[in-house]
């Protein structure tokens, strides 16, 4: 019988009943690695003050040293995985790091010292994992070898996420059955595009626009339904009760609700940007549009209220999509490959 690979897993994003949203992917890698029989040594944090940091690096730095393990693997750049790349000549244990979006592509240029931080880590990574495509071309641009990287994404549960009975769902959440139904489900921040789903909105009298998340900026609009943060238990009946999605963000790894709304079967209207553009095929599973263009949004959610047939064969297709490329078994069964690989 083959030895179990045991797995020191750290992130210092992961859910708490506050912010149930927030690492949620990285819980859910976890969760589905052990029941691949993977051993998971779990080092996260789950408080968002800044001086948590302090016992969440001391965890790290102890159970790093001290644990036995095959292989660590480390969320997020540099929050999670300084420390580990600097122990990594004395513990000598293969090193995967995992980039998510805002990590790579805003966090090491933000000053000298970041990207200091990030080209050391990637240094002394073994191998580099990746959400998308288009993050895979920004990193061998910085001249690491691709044989180094794999794009393997969050992925999405298609048997949690999946179309149900409209009417029902409304019900049971009590909102209107007789409206058409567009749903944001993220942080209600600048770069994720909240300013133009609430401009959309005001344009848009008739139509509910149901918001799930915290964030701060949050506006009194009449036809906007704040439903604040929402367990992961219960957002696909929200999903399933929606009739759009929509996520006009700046800037996005591989967005994990849009996964999530497609595989539920609705089509979504996104931005004209990298993650974006990976999940949805414009014109057969939603539409893609400029970055910033509040009128394109608002033609292109009349255009699918107007053409139910269309916004129904969207949808299908949408959830052929995620069961076919990025059911979150199939990407976590890759990853556990790539540990085997590391370890022997």
């Amino acid at each position: 019988m083959a030895t179990k690979i045991r797995v020191l897993s750290i992130s210092h994003m992961y859910p708490n009943r506050k912010i149930p949203y927030r690492g949620i992917f990285v819980k859910y890698e976890m969760e589905e690695l052990q029941t691949l029989g993977v051993d998971i040594i779990k080092v996260v944090k789950t408080n968002y003050s800044r001086l948590d940091y302090i016992p969440f690096f001391i965890k790290v730095f102890f159970k790093t040293l001290v644990l036995d393990y095959d292989v660590i693997h480390a969320h997020y750049t540099p929050h999670s995985t300084l420390l580990p790349a600097l122990l990594k000549s004395i513990k000598k244990k293969p090193f995967v790091i995992t980039f998510h979006g805002s990590d790579l592509y805003i966090l090491p240029f933000k000053n000298k010292l970041l990207f200091s931080a990030f080209k050391y880590v990637v240094s002394k990574a073994d191998k580099i994992i990746v959400r998308s495509a288009p993050m895979k071309r920004m990193i061998e641009e910085m001249k690491i070898p691709p044989s180094k990287i794999a794009v393997i994404g969050a992925g999405v549960d298609t048997s949690i996420f999946y179309p149900r009975n409209k009417n029902k769902m409304r019900e049971m959440l009590k909102i209107p059955k007789n409206k058409k139904i567009v749903l944001f489900v993220g942080r209600l921040s600048h770069r994720k595009g909240i300013e133009l789903i609430y401009s959309c909105a005001k344009k848009m009298p008739s139509v509910l626009f149901i918001i799930i998340g915290n964030g701060p900026i949050k506006e009194n609009i009449r036809n906007c339904l704040f439903t604040g943060a929402k367990s992961h238990e219960e957002i696909p009946m929200w999903m399933a009760a929606a009739d759009i999605f929509v996520l006009p963000s700046y800037s996005e790894g591989l967005p994990n609700a849009l996964m999530e709304a497609l595989s539920t079967g609705i089509p979504a209207i996104v931005t004209e940007i990298p993650g974006n553009l990976e999940l949805v095929r414009d014109g057969e599973t939603g539409f893609i549009v400029p970055v910033g263009e509040v009128n394109a949004i608002k033609e292109k959610i009349s255009y699918l209220i107007k053409n139910e047939d269309i916004l129904k064969r969207m949808g299908k297709e949408a959830r052929k999509d995620m069961i076919e490329k990025y059911d979150r078994k199939k990407l976590i069964r890759e990853l556990k490959e790539i540990y085997e690989e590391l370890v022997n």
